[in-house]
C-alpha cells in the first residue's frame, strides 16, 4: 500500500475541525455503567452545552481522564458520512487544555455507527472464530468427562461382579441371584451377631470376624461352602472342594486371618468331592475382632 493510499485510509484532521470539551461526570449518577446507552446519553447532554450545534448532528467519542473528568471529542455527522473507504479518522493533535493526557491516535472517530464495514466484518469474523474455539473446547471437555465417567462405571461393574462371584463361592448354592446372595449374607451376619457373645457375656461383633475371614478367602476358589460358624473364640468353616488342591488352597489361606490361629484341618473324601473342616481359634491377647 502506497503512502497516498495510507493517507486515504487513515485520515488525520486538524484539531480545529473537531468539537472538544472537558466534562465533569461527578454530577452523573454512579449507577450508570460505563459504555451503557444511558450513560452515553447523559454524556451527550453534558457535551451539548459546549456545542454550537445540536448533539444529534454530532458523532462524539468519550475518553476518561481521571478525577471525574472525561474528554469529549466530536465531529459533524455529515462530514463523517462522506469519508468513503477510510478506516480511521484521528486528530493530528489535541488542544492545549488536554495536555499530554491523551494521544491523538486514541481518538478514532470511526466507531459505532461510523465503523467501517471492513473492520466490522473482520471483528465479527474474529468473534465467530473465538466462539467456534470455545465450542470445540467445550465439546472436547464433555467427551473427556464422558470417557472418564464410562471408565468409572466399568470399574464399578467389575467390582460388583467380583462381589457377586465371592458371594457365589462362599454362600450356599441355593442363592441364585445377586439380590439373594446379599440377602443371605445379611441374614447370616444377623444370625451370627445374635448368637455370638464375648467373655463378659456381651454380644460380640461376629460380622467383623466374618469379614476378616472372607477377606482372606482365595480368589476363584472352586469350593462350595456348607457353613461358617462364628463364636466369640472360634470360627468353623465347612466346605466341599472338587480336589485336594482346592481344599489345601482354602486351608492355607485361613492361616492369614489376623488375630486367629488355625488348627489342623479335617479332610475326608466323599464320592468325587473333598470335605474339609477348618477351625480357627482366637489368639490369646489378640485385639483383632
Amino acid at each position: 500500500m502506497t503512502q497516498a493510499e495510507m493517507r486515504d485510509r487513515h485520515i488525520r484532521w486538524p484539531a480545529d475541525r473537531f468539537y472538544w470539551a472537558l466534562l465533569d461526570v461527578s454530577v452523573l449518577p454512579r449507577s450508570l455503567a460505563p459504555g451503557s446507552a444511558r450513560r452515553t446519553q447523559q454524556l451527550g447532554n453534558l457535551f451539548e452545552s459546549h456545542l454550537p450545534v445540536p448533539i444529534d448532528n454530532v458523532h462524539a467519542i468519550y475518553t476518561a481522564l481521571g478525577d471525574h473528568q472525561i474528554l469529549a471529542c466530536g465531529a459533524e455527522r455529515h462530514e463523517l458520512a462522506a469519508l468513503g473507504h477510510a478506516l480511521t479518522l484521528c486528530p493530528d493533535n489535541v488542544p492545549s487544555f488536554v495536555g499530554g493526557a491523551v494521544h491523538p491516535d486514541r481518538l478514532n472517530m470511526l466507531t459505532g455507527e461510523f465503523e467501517p464495514v471492513r473492520l466490522s466484518r473482520s471483528r465479527r469474523q474474529r468473534m465467530f472464530l473465538v466462539a467456534m474455539c470455545m465450542i470445540v473446547c467445550t465439546v472436547m471437555l464433555v467427551v473427556g468427562f464422558e470417557r472418564r465417567a464410562q471408565g468409572w462405571r466399568t470399574r464399578a461393574a467389575q467390582a460388583d461382579l467380583a462381589v457377586d462371584n465371592l458371594h457365589a463361592q462362599v454362600l450356599p448354592s441355593a442363592a441364585s441371584s445377586a439380590e439373594s446372595h446379599a440377602d443371605l449374607l445379611l441374614a447370616e451376619l444377623w444370625t451370627l451377631e445374635q448368637t455370638r457373645a464375648d467373655a463378659g457375656g456381651q454380644p460380640g461383633n461376629a460380622a467383623v470376624a466374618l469379614a476378616n475371614v472372607l477377606a482372606c478367602w482365595p480368589d476363584a476358589l472352586s469350593a462350595r461352602t456348607e457353613s461358617i460358624a462364628v463364636t466369640d473364640t472360634t470360627v468353623t468353616i465347612t466346605a466341599m472342594a472338587p480336589s485336594h488342591d482346592e481344599a489345601d488352597r482354602l486351608a492355607d489361606a485361613m492361616r492369614n486371618v489376623a488375630g486367629w490361629s488355625r488348627s489342623q484341618p479335617q479332610i475326608t473324601l466323599q464320592r468325587n468331592e473333598v470335605r474339609i473342616t477348618i477351625r480357627l481359634r482366637r489368639e490369646r491377647g489378640s485385639t483383632a475382632p
